[in-house]
């Protein structure tokens, strides 16, 4: 993905699944909109340096209704920069209804990175290979 300053991350996720929790701890939820949909993401800057942070993700689902973000996720994204070469790996999970999914990944300006972020995740993403720009995939 490229950045709007010109800087190059990568982005895949590894995993996308549903899930009734996303933490082992005292402030686990059940979710309010019927599942958790986590993604395990890996970010890694390829030019320049960028910044992973969770809240550059939000998700909608089948219905366009926008999905809330859990912050309360077991080893979640970490948030700061990512050196040229180096990676960040983390959970990102939403509160969103069963079914397709759309997760969109913003630059830090918050506007949709190059407006070629948008994804849906199917079977593909799943097994660990990236995404390419531009392409759209379904949830499972």
């Amino acid at each position: 993905m490229k950045m709007r300053n010109g800087d190059v991350a990568r982005i895949t996720i590894v995993s996308a699944v549903r899930t009734d929790t996303v933490t082992t701890t005292a402030f686990a939820t059940p979710p309010k909109n019927g599942t958790y949909l986590l993604l395990d993401v890996l970010w890694e800057t390829e030019a320049g340096k960028s910044s992973s942070n969770p809240f550059y993700f939000s998700a909608k689902d089948a219905s366009g209704r926008k999905a809330d973000l859990s912050m309360l996720a077991d080893n979640q994204l970490g948030s700061g920069d990512v050196l040229p070469g180096d990676k960040s790996r983390g959970f990102i999970a939403f509160d969103i209804a069963p079914g397709a999914a759309t997760v969109i990944i913003t630059d830090p300006l918050l506007q949709e990175a190059a407006g070629r972020a948008r994804k849906r995740f199917r079977q593909r993403a799943i097994r660990g290979r990236p995404l390419r720009q531009g392409q759209r995939q379904r949830s499972p």
